[in-house]
This record gives C-alpha cells, structure tokens and sequence, in this order.
C-alpha cells in the first residue's frame, strides 16, 4: 500500500551515501591544499646552497608535487561523483 516509502528509504541512503563521499573529497582536498602550500613554503625557505639542505629542497619540492598530482586526482574524483549524481 506504501510503496513509496520503501522506494524513498533506498533513496536517503544513496543520497546520504552521495553527500558523504562529496564531503570526504572535499575535505581531502582542503587538506591537500594546506600541505601544498606548506611544503611549497618549506620548499622555498630550504633552498640553500648546502648538500643536506638541497637534498630537503628537492624532496619537498617533490613532495608538493605529489600532493597537487593527488589534489587533481580528487577534482577528478568530484567531476566522476557530480556526473553521478545523488541517487
């Protein structure tokens, strides 16, 4: 007789299920952006003339690299998630 309310159930817990996986991207993201911009900092305040020192320039050079490849990884994990769309 309710048929509705089963069909709207499975809904919510797809929805719910959409915004958490938005939500968890994002913060992702948020996260990612912060080191960016830390390391690329580090990066620039490391980058003497010494041989430990030029060692730790490249390696956070390198590391902020990784983290902005991860951070296009997740826009595109967010552009897969929006053509989804909340079920």
């Amino acid at each position: 007789m309710y048929s509705f309310a089963i069909a709207g159930a499975g809904s919510s817990e797809a929805l719910w299920a959409w915004v958490a996986a938005r939500r968890e991207i994002e913060s992702a993201i948020a996260a990612l952006d912060v080191a960016v911009a830390d390391l690329m900092t580090l990066a620039e305040d490391s980058d003497w003339q010494s041989d430990g020192v030029r060692a730790l320039h490249a390696l956070l050079a390198d590391l902020g690299s990784r983290a902005s490849a991860e951070i296009a990884s997740l826009f595109e994990r967010e552009r897969e998630l929006e053509r989804i769309g909340p079920a």
